[in-house]
């Protein structure tokens, strides 16, 4: 997907029997898709967003090193969110489950302030092991030395709050402290500087399970089929502008107000407000339906994509005499 534009430009549909394991396939998909976008359709790309998927990583160093690459803000908030739950979980630590939400908006806070500087924007993540406990300026810790202090406006220490803060010591303080300067996590975070993120690849997938239900399976040309349609239904729909009022209710004020619809989040465990689009476009597919009649007129049919080896055993099936010849009971 173009990060701009927020388009697919290409796909590749990889079945397990190409590699043997089901580890593999998603690094093969990777290695095939991108080489035909920098090899194929030419295309000049600077930079690349992933999840922390290691063998996409070891691809990326080997192979194209002039590609810069970064990790996907969405999931990398994601994951540390994960970790933080479960530890919340654990006797002393419930205090942490209320800041799991702002610790979240506080990794993209960073990705997107730290100016590019991985540097900066490590020490910026770090700078919440004070904050979380009431002290906001750390000119004494000589970990800091970009960001000593937060940038949030003074806090009146009279104020009531909805979060205490940790106590600094705490067990929970301390379990917060373990996850935030873990040392691979810190060397990951320096991935997160150009702030990229793939939000718009996640609603892409949700498209795609309109026309391909995990519940349901396809044969690999009607896969193939099924995920182009997906790519047309989302490339011709991105972008849609956020739905507006057009007759007030009892439910909304105004005329030309934004609307939204509730919806309970079963991670947060509370209600949250999601935006409402415009309706969805389908006019494509009248240029579809006439590419077909224009396809049977002229009797131009596209050959069929052929499977892959259906059997993932790397060995030939031997006949069933010579098995039974072998063949011994474990009784």
């Amino acid at each position: 997907m173009d990060i701009d534009s927020e388009k697919v430009i290409d796909f590749e549909l990889v079945q397990v029997s190409e590699t043997g394991s089901s580890v593999k396939v998603e690094a093969v998909g990777f290695k095939h898709c991108f080489s035909r976008v920098l090899d194929d359709h030419k295309l000049n790309v600077d930079k690349f967003a992933s999840d922390r998927h290691v063998s996409i990583r070891k691809i990326m160093k080997d192979n194209y090193k002039d590609v810069k690459h970064n990790f996907d803000v969405f999931h990398s908030a994601k994951n540390i969110s994960s970790k933080l739950r479960k530890i919340a979980k654990k006797k002393d630590n419930e205090d942490i489950e209320c800041w799991i939400k702002s610790i979240n908006n506080h990794v993209w806070w960073c990705s997107r302030n730290c100016e590019k500087d991985p540097s900066m924007l490590v020490e910026m993540w770090m700078s919440l092991i004070h904050h979380i406990a009431g002290k906001h300026s750390f000119h004494d810790d000589n970990r800091f030395t970009l960001f000593k202090e937060c940038r949030h406006p003074a806090i009146d220490p009279s104020t009531n709050r909805l979060k205490k803060w940790l106590v600094e010591g705490s067990s929970a303080h301390q379990a917060l402290v373990k996850v935030v300067l873990n040392k691979l996590l810190l060397n990951d975070m320096k991935h997160l500087a150009e702030f990229m993120h793939t939000g718009a690849l996640e609603v892409f997938h949700n498209v795609v399970l309109k026309y391909a239900p995990k519940r349901l399976e396809f044969d690999f040309p009607y896969m193939s089929a099924r995920l182009k349609l997906a790519a047309l239904d989302h490339n011709y729909n991105v972008g849609r502008a956020q739905a507006v009022v057009q007759q007030p209710s009892a439910s909304s004020s105004q005329k030309g107000e934004l609307q939204y619809k509730k919806s309970f989040s079963k991670i947060q465990k509370q209600w949250v407000l999601k935006p409402v689009y415009e309706k969805e476009n389908y006019n494509y597919v009248f240029d579809m339906m006439a590419g077909v009649v224009k396809r049977k007129h002229n009797k131009q049919i596209d050959p069929i994509e052929l499977a892959p080896a259906q059997n993932i055993a790397p060995l030939p099936a031997p006949t069933k005499e010579e098995m039974l010849a072998t063949h011994s009971s474990r009784f």
